[in-house]
């Protein structure tokens, strides 16, 4: 196996999917349909796989689980693969992962936790890997910048050069903006359970956005109350659940009590949620008035501010 890209024949049951892949394999309709293309066509292209070092005869598969997937449901027992033993790391094994789903699939197919993943494990795996253009086509990943992604999913400001960046050769490849990178990269921020629901849109993509904001004890909290109640998550009681976490004290975990209280408003006669049960004060408002020693008290001295106020002005 001299060369780098061999092309061989290998036997289905030693191929192992690669693991931690931010890709799911297609089920349902996609699924039925890949099938029956594969029934009547074959498989048309090759797989892509790499030895598994920890286990001779095996093989890692980086590209073409849903091939794999059909021919194994076809009763196939052998794939043509190209074989890569030029691939030195598990970043490089990464990269081509994620280039070549993205390449291979449109964007309006895949779930929004699987652009997600991808999007930002490709920023990770080009930042330790060295950016090595030769591993895959190298039109989108040749000039991304380290710094251009901060770990908010915010472009850093201090960055004024973005050109050539990730953010455009996305938008022309994909038609993706800035901003919807940033979003797609700040959905990571949401664990696993609350992700899946945004894949299957019981929460939205926005409202999703917003509920990464929440501590991964909140998020836990929040699934455990969606079990349970199973309310509907709006765009406007996700960003109430963010203000509560992120404004009122950086380090106080909101209680389920007051997960469960902002998913379940009081109504006003006009069957909207009353506004009166919380006030919404951006910090940046008070910041300047208050010591950020003293911000887990700011509630108390607003409310003794308010009646000193009222008393002076009665």
């Amino acid at each position: 196996m001299d060369n780098d890209n061999t092309i061989m024949s290998l036997p289905i049951d030693k191929l192992d999917l690669f693991p931690n892949s931010p890709f799911k394999v297609y089920n349902g309709k996609k699924k039925e349909q890949l099938v029956e293309s594969v029934r009547d066509s074959g498989i048309m292209f090759p797989i892509i796989v790499i030895p598994n070092r920890e286990s001779r005869g095996r093989y890692t598969v980086l590209s073409g689980s849903n091939r794999l997937d059909a021919a194994q449901q076809l009763g196939h027992t052998e794939i043509n693969a190209i074989v890569k033993t030029d691939i030195e790391t598990e970043e490089d094994a990464l990269l081509i992962v994620i280039e070549t789903n993205l390449f291979n699939r449109s964007i309006d197919d895949m779930l929004p936790s699987e652009l997600a993943k991808s999007l930002a494990l490709r920023q990770k795996a080009l930042k330790q890997q060295g950016k090595r253009s030769d591993l895959t086509s190298g039109t989108l990943c040749q000039k991304l910048d380290d710094e251009d992604i901060n770990k908010d999913g915010d472009k850093n400001e201090d960055n004024k050069n973005t050109s050539g960046t990730m953010y455009q050769m996305l938008n022309e490849e994909y038609k993706l903006s800035e901003r919807n990178i940033r979003n797609y990269i700040r959905l990571t921020y949401l664990c696993d359970n609350l992700l899946s629901l945004v894949d299957y849109n019981i929460i939205s993509f926005i409202a999703g956005v917003e509920l990464s904001y929440l501590k991964q004890e909140e998020q836990i909290l929040l699934f455990e109350i969606i079990e349970d109640i199973h309310p509907k998550i709006s765009i406007d009681i996700a960003k109430e659940l963010k203000l509560l976490s992120t404004t009122v004290n950086l380090d106080t975990i909101l209680t389920k009590e007051q997960i469960k209280a902002a998913l379940t408003p009081a109504k006003n006669n006009g069957g909207k949620p009353k506004s009166s049960n919380f006030i919404k004060i951006p910090i940046k408002s008070i910041i300047s008035y208050i010591k950020e020693d003293d911000l887990d008290k700011a509630q108390d001295i607003m409310v003794e501010a308010l009646k000193l106020y009222y008393e002076m002005n009665s």
